[in-house]
């Protein structure tokens, strides 16, 4: 009875142990498919960005008459998306994102050589302050992978150290109980050779 109440002990007290553990390793991998995910975004941004200014360069090139910003316009508002979703990361991004779209309702009034330089200044701005949430995302990143080896190798030695504790435990439980059974028997056998006399 009281090696089964230890065993059962031991197995709850690994599985409240092991499952706390397994918790910090979830809220770690959450962590890192948020980072995955402003990763992407910023990636889309830069990329959409960089598409943006080419497009401006060639508007620009053209005569004053047949400015066309329409394509312009259209690869600033796709950049809008992934500026949304990086917000939360600098208010850098909050800024320059409300400057473009100031911009681009300005360059669709009135699509003026100003209006469209002002509106490359904008651009830069959001190229600018895409460097901060770049280096924030890859630091928490680190940081991120770096608990997430420290909780993996945790578990590992929690394992290996619970699996050997628990080896000894019931293998000392096991040494009792064979002993003291060796014990009685020996007894017996004592008590059955006086009988016998």
């Amino acid at each position: 009875l009281l090696a089964i109440a230890g065993l059962a002990a031991y197995l709850v007290a690994l599985g409240v142990i092991v499952s706390q553990e397994r918790a910090k390793l979830r809220s770690v991998v959450e962590g890192l498919t948020a980072v995955r995910q402003l990763q992407e975004s910023l990636a889309s941004a830069n990329m959409l960005a960089a598409h943006a200014v080419l497009a401006f360069n060639d508007v620009v090139a053209a005569p004053e008459a047949v400015l066309d910003v329409r394509g312009l316009l259209l690869d600033v508002e796709a950049l809008q998306a992934p500026l949304q979703a990086l917000i939360s990361t600098s208010p850098q991004i909050r800024r320059a994102q409300s400057d473009l779209t100031q911009r681009v309702a300005l360059v669709r009034q009135t699509p003026t050589r100003a209006e469209l330089t002002a509106l490359r200044g904008g651009l830069y701005r959001v190229g600018r302050g895409l460097d901060e949430p770049n280096r924030v995302v890859r630091l928490r990143e680190q940081q991120l992978m770096t608990r997430f080896h420290a909780s993996y190798t945790a578990i590992t030695w929690l394992s290996v150290g619970l699996g050997i504790l628990g080896m000894a435990l019931f293998g000392g439980l096991a040494t009792l109980f064979f002993g003291r059974l060796a014990l009685d028997i020996r007894r017996l056998e004592r008590r059955a050779r006086e009988i016998v006399k």
